[in-house]
C-alpha cells in the first residue's frame, strides 16, 4: 500500500505492484479520477506478454510515498486497466514464520484485489534498504523497503483447484457474484468523486422555487454543455410502433397504458409540443410499460428509457451525472423501525413528478404518443424528473433534502425524518407516544405540503393515529394490535405483521434443473437485509463456494455427493 497526494494535498491510499521487468510506471484511471490530477494528452500504447496492446490515455506526474511523508515524484502512463486482481486466489500463509511480527508493505498481500499503480524496476531499486529474510521452499523472501516489507517469489494457493473463467459472460457472472457476497459487508465511508462535487454544485445553483413552492431542477450534465443526439427520434418512434403493436394484442394492458398516460397529461406533467416545433426535439425517450401485480394502488408504471443509444451508441443517461448516494441505508431505517412502540408508514404521492424540469432542458424529455393507431401521432414534453432517467433518483432525493433545509426549521421533527427515515418516496418512522408520533405525522404532511409534496398511503400499528386521516390517504385503514386477524404490510421491500411484530418471508421455488446458476439464482431472490435468515443463507453460500472449488461450471449438474 502507498500513498498518493491528489489535488487538494491530501494523501489517498492505494494498491501498487511493483514489476521489475517494466521501464515504466503506470496507474489506472479509476484512481486518476480519485486523485483529481491533470492529464498531459498523449496517443501512444503499451504492449505487454503476447504483444499485447494497450492505448495510454494520457501521462501524470503524481508525488509519492507513505505514512504522509514523500518519498518519490513520478511519471506515470494512464491506461484503463493494469491486469486482473492479485493474487489470483487467496494464498497459503501457513507457515510463513519469517514474516511474523514485521510490518509487510500490504497486510493484505494474501487476498485478491485489484492494483491501482505498478511501479517500474527502477523504483523498485531505488525502494530497497538493505536487508532481507529468505524463506522456506514455496515461501517468498521478504525484503525490507522504503514502504515496508515487500514478498517476492514463488507461493502456493489456498485451494488446489484454480477455475478460470471462460468467455465474456461467465467473467461477468463472476463479478456480479463477487458484488453479491459484498452485499454482506459493512459498506465503507467513502469521500465525494469530483464528479459528485459537481453535480452537488449545480443542483446548488440550478435549483429554484415557484410561487407555490414546487421546486425546479435542471438536468445535471457532465460536461457542462448542452449534448447533440443524431438519430434519437427514429429510435424512440421505431421503439413506439413495436410497443403499439403490443398493446393491440392486449385490450386490457392497452387501456391501462392509455389510462396512465392521460393521468400523466392532465396532471400537466407532460405537455403537447406545438406544431411548428414538431421534430425539433433534442432527445427523445422510448417508452415501456413494467406492471406491478403487488401493487396496492399502480398496477401498471411507464418507464421511460432514457438508456436508448442514438447514431453514434450515446443516450441521454450517457451525459448525466448521477450524484452521490443520499439514501439511508436500508438496514439502519428497519433497525429504526423496529425501536419505536408506535410506528407509521407513508408514501410520497408520484414523488418525481411533482419536482419540475426547466424549460431549457424539457426538449431532451421528448416522447411520442396517441390513445389509439387511429389517432395522428402527437410529440410531447415531459415536464418532470423522469423514472428512467439516470440523474432522477439524485434529484428527487436532494430536492427533499432542499425542503427540510429550506422549510425544516419551523419542523424539527418532520425535518430530522426527512433525513433518516425517508427511503426515496417512502417514509417509515414512529415514536415511543401517541402524542409525539401525532406531532411527526402532523408535521411531516405540513413540511411535504409546502413543496408540492402529498403524503398517502399511511398506516400504523395504533388505529388513534390515524382517524384524522381521509380515507383516500390511507392504505388499508389503521391497523390495531388488538385485531388478531393477520393483516402484512410491506416496509422497503419485507413482510411485516404489525401485530406479532414479525417479518415475514414468502420464498416459491421455481421449478428448474439444478445447477450453479439456479442455486444461486434462488438464493439472490432472498431479500433479508436485516439477516434474519442468515442461519440458512450461510449454508447455502458456504455450498455454493464448494461448487466453485470444485470447478462445476454455471449450467453444470453437481454431483450427487456433493448435494
Amino acid at each position: 500500500m502507498i500513498q498518493v497526494r491528489d489535488a487538494f494535498g491530501s494523501m489517498q491510499s492505494f494498491r501498487a505492484l511493483f514489476d521489475t521487468g517494466s521501464q515504466s510506471n503506470f496507474i489506472t484511471e479509476k484512481a486518476v479520477k480519485r486523485l483529481s490530477l491533470p492529464l498531459s494528452p498523449t496517443n501512444d500504447n503499451v504492449s505487454g506478454i503476447g504483444d499485447a496492446s494497450a492505448p495510454i490515455l494520457g501521462d501524470i506526474t503524481c508525488l509519492i510515498g507513505t505514512k504522509d511523508k514523500i518519498l518519490f515524484k513520478l511519471n506515470l502512463h494512464v491506461i484503463s486497466t493494469i491486469c486482473g486482481d492479485q493474487p489470483i486466489a487467496k494464498l497459503n500463509t501457513s507457515g510463513w514464520t519469517h514474516i511474523e511480527s514485521k510490518p509487510l508493505a500490504d497486510p493484505g498481500f494474501d487476498l485478491p484485489g485489484p492494483i491501482d499503480i505498478l511501479l517500474g524496476a527502477e523504483v523498485f531499486a531505488d525502494s530497497l534498504l538493505n536487508q532481507h529474510i529468505k524463506g522456506n521452499a514455496n515461501q517468498p523472501i521478504a525484503l525490507n523497503s522504503v514502504f515496508g516489507w515487500l514478498l517476492l517469489g514463488k507461493t502456493r494457493l489456498a485451494s488446489n483447484t484454480l477455475v478460470h473463467a471462460s468467455g465474456k459472460n461467465d467473467i461477468d457472472l463472476n463479478s456480479l457474484v463477487q458484488r453479491f457476497w459484498e452485499l454482506d459487508c459493512v459498506p465503507k465511508a467513502s469521500l465525494l468523486t469530483p464528479e459528485e462535487v459537481f453535480c452537488e454544485q449545480k443542483f446548488l445553483s440550478d435549483h429554484c422555487r415557484d410561487t407555490f413552492g414546487r421546486y425546479t431542477v435542471r438536468l445535471p450534465f457532465k460536461d457542462d454543455s448542452e449534448p447533440k443526439f443524431e438519430g434519437s427520434r427514429d429510435v424512440a418512434l421505431r421503439r413506439f410502433h413495436a410497443m403499439e403493436r403490443r398493446l393491440s394484442r392486449d385490450p386490457d394492458l392497452q387501456k391501462e397504458y392509455a389510462n396512465f398516460m392521460t393521468d400523466y397529461l392532465d396532471a400537466g406533467h407532460m405537455s403537447l409540443v406545438p406544431g411548428n416545433e414538431l421534430s425539433q426535439g433534442k432527445y427523445y425517450i422510448p417508452h415501456h410499460c413494467v406492471l406491478r401485480p403487488d401493487s396496492a394502488t399502480t398496477r401498471l408504471r411507464v418507464v421511460f428509457d432514457a438508456s436508448a443509444k442514438d447514431a453514434h451508441s450515446r443516450s441521454l443517461n450517457d451525459t448525466q451525472l448521477i450524484g452521490p448516494k443520499l439514501q439511508p441505508n436500508i438496514l439502519e431505517i428497519l433497525l429504526r423501525f423496529r425501536v419505536h412502540n408506535i410506528v407509521f408508514m407513508a408514501d410520497v404521492r408520484q414523488m418525481y413528478r411533482q419536482i419540475l424540469i426547466s424549460q431549457a432542458d424539457r426538449d431532451y424529455q421528448r416522447i411520442f404518443w396517441r390513445t389509439t393507431p387511429t389517432e395522428c401521432l402527437q410529440e410531447y414534453r415531459l415536464n418532470t424528473v423522469t423514472y428512467g432517467v439516470s440523474s432522477s433518483p439524485f434529484l428527487a432525493c436532494r430536492t427533499l433534502r432542499q425542503l427540510a433545509e429550506d422549510e425544516g426549521n419551523q419542523y424539527p421533527i418532520a425535518k430530522g425524518i426527512i433525513l433518516s427515515d425517508v427511503y426515496i418516496d417512502d417514509v417509515a418512522s414512529g415514536s415511543d407516544t401517541l402524542e409525539h408520533a401525532q406531532q411527526a405525522k402532523d408535521q411531516l404532511i405540513a413540511l411535504f405540503k409546502l413543496g408540492g409534496f402529498h403524503l398517502r398511503k399511511w398506516v400504523s400499528n395504533n388505529a388513534q393515529l390515524l382517524l384524522d386521516l381521509p380515507i383516500q390517504d390511507r392504505l388499508t385503514g389503521s391497523v390495531s394490535l388488538d385485531n388478531y386477524e393477520t393483516q402484512i404490510l410491506k416496509i422497503l421491500g419485507l413482510k411485516w405483521d404489525p401485530h406479532t411484530d414479525a417479518f415475514l418471508f414468502e420464498i416459491q421455488p421455481l421449478d428448474r434443473p439444478c445447477t450453479k446458476r439456479s442455486i444461486l439464482s434462488e438464493l439472490a431472490r432472498v431479500f433479508d437485509p436485516l439477516g434474519f435468515l442468515s442461519p440458512i443463507t450461510i449454508q447455502i453460500k458456504t455450498y455454493i463456494q464448494k461448487l466453485w472449488i470444485l470447478g462445476i461450471g454455471w449450467d453444470q449438474t453437481p454431483p450427487d455427493e456433493v448435494i
